[in-house]
């Protein structure tokens, strides 16, 4: 058992060869323990008896990056498209600055060893895409935290929409059409998160169920595309302690 299933969370799929989680509740808010993270944050690694935790902290900067990745892909020039300036011009309280890839990604307790092999790994899935790109030299210079930003970015747009703050969403939603006009294809050449069919047996992710006898039991193997089958009230973080380690 790691240390992320002492809290409720799901399991979301496998990048890069990590295990990547949500959490339903605050993990450790005051950063006493192995890490910290909150429902707004994915978690690759589930900590002690598993792999030491990566906590990405904005995921919409990681579908930011992502969005920008597909003009790259285009050859386009992002200063030069409406889609990208009139977000940036518009809210410039959130714009996203290139150092921030390196300290939107928090590497809890890694040591040299461990980031090397997840880099080869990284930097593998995002090859292995990028080498059919007509346009793939603009990709030479990418550094890996970016390479990772953009391919859960990816998987964030496509799979995880309510993960995405309601500022972005709705922006997207509204002008999409624009990516569109400057002849920037919405593709999906990453696909790096992978995730099982349904039906495959599951033990990653866990929440709050009533039993039969109408006692409040732990339940194991909730995916992050079956969170809508919980329940929200008992598994509402504000009904408890939010980062207190439910019992098993």
């Amino acid at each position: 058992m790691s240390y992320i299933d002492c809290f409720n969370h799901s399991y979301a799929g496998n990048f890069a060869g990590l295990p990547v989680y949500h959490p339903l509740q605050d993990i450790d808010p005051e950063g006493k323990d192995e890490f910290s993270a909150t429902t707004k944050n994915l978690v690759l690694g589930g900590g002690s008896g598993e792999h030491p935790g990566m906590i990405v902290k904005d995921l919409d900067y990681c579908v930011w990056k992502y969005l920008e990745c597909l003009a790259d892909i285009a050859n386009k020039e992002c200063y030069e498209i409406k889609f990208y300036t009139d977000y940036l011009d518009a809210l410039p309280n959130q714009q996203f600055n290139e150092e921030g890839v390196y300290g939107n990604l928090h590497f809890a307790h890694w040591g040299l060893e461990r980031i090397s092999r997840f880099t080869q790994e990284v930097e593998k899935e995002f090859e292995d895409s990028v080498k059919y790109f007509t346009n793939k030299d603009n990709f030479k210079n990418t550094s890996t935290e970016e390479k990772i930003h953009i391919m859960l970015g990816e998987f964030i747009f496509f799979s995880a929409k309510e993960l995405i703050s309601d500022n972005l969403r709705e922006y997207i939603d509204n002008n999409i059409h624009l990516l569109e006009e400057s002849k920037i294809d919405l593709s999906a050449p990453f696909a790096a998160v992978k995730v099982l069919p349904k039906g495959y047996p599951g033990y990653s992710g866990r929440c709050l169920i009533i039993d039969d006898q109408g006692n409040e039991k732990v339940q194991w193997g909730l995916r992050y595309d079956e969170e809508y089958s919980i329940d929200r009230i008992l598994n509402d973080p504000n009904r408890m302690d939010r980062s207190r380690k439910l019992r098993m």
